[in-house]
């Protein structure tokens, strides 16, 4: 029986030495069925990590890598199920979001690549990392968003809990400049004079409104190792998490932060624009149920079937919800009879809008095509609301919805762990 090798090696052979002379150039950590986690791998994963900043730097090395070597276990894992499913993710989605990514930083791909490059991540293994991240995030809701109801009850009962003004304030929005100077000592005290020389000219030139150009060009004579990244209507919700007190005391424009300190990295901010949401402003809500067929190839059978639940809805041979729950190849709202739920018009894309806007109360658009689907959809009900109420229920909703998926997925994990082979190796 042939053992598993551990450790590839590659032989360099002399042509005047017939002796092996051996190298390791890396190793095998586990095995997930038919896979292979190498060490190499872990390494990319451990920078990605630390370059994310999701653990703290006082995590003990032997600890972190356990739990990185546990979350790509089961990233493999789930990827090998999703295959078995037939979720297939092409490179053009990969690439959309990686341009994604790029772009909520206000930088283009090509930058944002070069940035993941010049931090010793693998560029190719950074594309299979995301590629299998968007498939298995697709398994995860193919398969746990159907085992999810959150009840009105729920929403109201959290609702009359908690200050729910406070869910406004997320949803103000800021422009500002982001300025990250990385330095070795751990306090702003221990920065030696020339760095203080540095960060003081920066803070004056933040304060006297010089232009960003200006900024950028002083930061590039004088150190390089700074970076200066500007956003645009960001959301206090969506701010890294260290900013979010300092933002949540500021309600002025063109001011500037004191600098945060986090770690070996010091962090200058200034708010350009603060744009803050009209929440009393009423709003068009819609509740719609909705039949959704896959069809990215456009063909005529699925097109065939599609007129058919139309046709057979119509003439009262079937319900819109009893179709709905035998026909739709939407996970969530299948199981509800179609019903989609409360939603602002404005969240659905054009080709639905249009649709509805078609509709009165109770009526059934005809099949139209959006997305790569065909789509039936029913009028439920219409109302009027504040904005503010309907962001409130909505954080709310996603809230609960977001606590219920967190405890089913890991329990379908280690559901799915029990029948998996893994072995790890030390």
């Amino acid at each position: 029986m042939n053992k598993l090798l551990l450790i590839v090696y590659v032989f360099l052979f002399g042509f005047s030495n017939l002796n092996c002379k051996c190298k390791t150039v890396d190793e095998i950590v586990a095995v997930v069925n038919n896979l292979v986690i190498l060490k190499s791998e872990l390494n990319n994963f451990k920078k990605l990590i630390e370059l994310d900043g999701s653990f703290k730097k006082e995590v003990d090395n032997s600890k972190l890598d356990n739990i990185l070597l546990n979350q790509l276990i089961i990233d493999k894992m789930s990827y090998q199920i999703a295959l078995e499913k037939n979720i297939l993710v092409n490179n053009s989605d990969v690439n959309r979001f990686i341009e994604n990514i790029a772009n909520q930083n206000s930088i283009s791909k090509d930058v944002f690549l070069k940035r993941i490059s010049l931090n010793n991540i693998n560029i190719n293994y950074y594309k299979d990392f995301i590629k299998r991240k968007i498939t298995n995030n697709i398994l995860y809701n193919k398969e746990i968003r159907k085992l999810i109801d959150v009840t009105d009850k729920e929403i109201l009962d959290m609702y009359k809990n908690i200050d729910s003004n406070k869910i406004l304030d997320l949803f103000t929005s800021y422009d500002f400049y982001e300025i990250y100077v990385p330095f070795n000592e751990k306090s702003k005290l221990n920065i030696n004079i020339n760095n203080k020389s540095f960060i003081n000219n920066l803070l004056f030139m933040l304060k006297n409104n010089y232009s960003l150009d200006i900024i950028k060009k002083f930061i590039n004579v004088y150190n390089k190792n700074v970076k200066i990244n500007e956003y645009k209507d960001i959301k206090l919700k969506n701010l890294n998490s260290i900013y979010i007190p300092y933002f949540n005391k500021i309600n002025k424009e063109k001011f500037v932060v004191d600098p945060i300190v986090v770690d070996n990295n010091m962090y200058l901010i200034k708010i350009n624009k603060i744009h803050k949401e009209n929440f009393s402003r009423l709003v068009n809500e819609v509740n719609i149920s909705n039949i959704l067929i896959k069809d990215k190839d456009l063909t005529k059978e699925i097109k065939d079937k599609v007129d058919s639940i139309y046709k057979d809805i119509k003439n009262n041979k079937i319900s819109f919800s009893e179709a709905a729950k035998k026909y739709s190849e939407d996970n969530v709202s299948s199981n509800n009879g179609g019903n989609v739920g409360w939603y602002i018009i404005n969240i659905y894309n054009k080709d639905f809008i249009n649709e509805i806007n078609k509709l009165k109360i109770g009526e059934i658009s005809k099949p139209f095509f959006s997305n790569k689907s065909w789509n039936l959809i029913k009028l439920v009900n219409t109302r009027n609301v504040k904005y503010g109420e309907f962001i409130k229920k909505k954080y709310i909703y996603e809230y609960i919805f977001n606590k219920k998926f967190s405890k089913e997925l890991e329990q379908w994990i280690e559901n799915n762990k029990k029948l998996t082979y893994i072995k790890i190796y030390n």
